[in-house]
């Protein structure tokens, strides 16, 4: 809604009482953007590292695909909440920012739309891909926690040999 309010037209506006009630309203908290930051990257990692990983190994080339598609659009979220700006109609107006050069990554937008532009036919076009967005997202500011799959499971290997006796006891049903 802030989105639609921030791009509406006012037609008629004397004495600017509307103007200023929006401005007013229309605020960006510092504690809201942590918030879609973290859960855009967490969108990013899930699909574009672990998601990718387990529909390559299943051999299931248009998951493969939705993976990347949701990886990006994870992606145009993150590079807006970092500019604090509202996230547009989706998904109509997803590249409304970047296209309009209203956001320093739209310098990227060419990386970006290829998922959404070209298809994907065979698994090693969606690595490339998958490559470059990596690239990118390290570029803008999005770093993982975990390389891969193997990484991830080394590192719950671990969390288990740490975890109490108890919570082995709950978690081994």
């Amino acid at each position: 809604m802030r989105w639609d309010k921030e791009n509406s037209q006012i037609l008629l506006d004397a004495d600017n009482k509307i103007e200023n009630l929006l401005k007013e309203k229309l605020v960006f908290p510092d504690w809201e953007q942590k918030k879609l930051l973290k859960q855009y990257w967490e969108g990013v990692e899930d699909h574009l590292k672990y998601n990718f990983e387990m529909w390559e190994k299943r051999g299931s080339l248009i998951n493969l695909a939705d993976s990347l598609i949701k990886a990006t659009k994870y992606i145009i979220l993150w590079i807006y909440a970092k500019n604090k700006k509202f996230q547009p109609y989706l998904p109509k107006w997803l590249f409304y920012y970047l296209e309009n050069n209203f956001v320093p990554e739209s310098k990227y937008l060419d990386i970006i739309k290829k998922v959404y532009l070209n298809p994907i036919k065979t698994a090693v076009q969606a690595k490339r891909i998958r490559t470059e967005l990596i690239e990118l997202s390290k570029n803008i500011g999005i770093k993982f926690n975990y390389e891969n799959l193997s990484d991830t499971f080394k590192q719950a290997r671990n969390n288990w040999k740490k975890a109490s006796e108890k919570t082995k006891h709950y978690l081994s049903w």
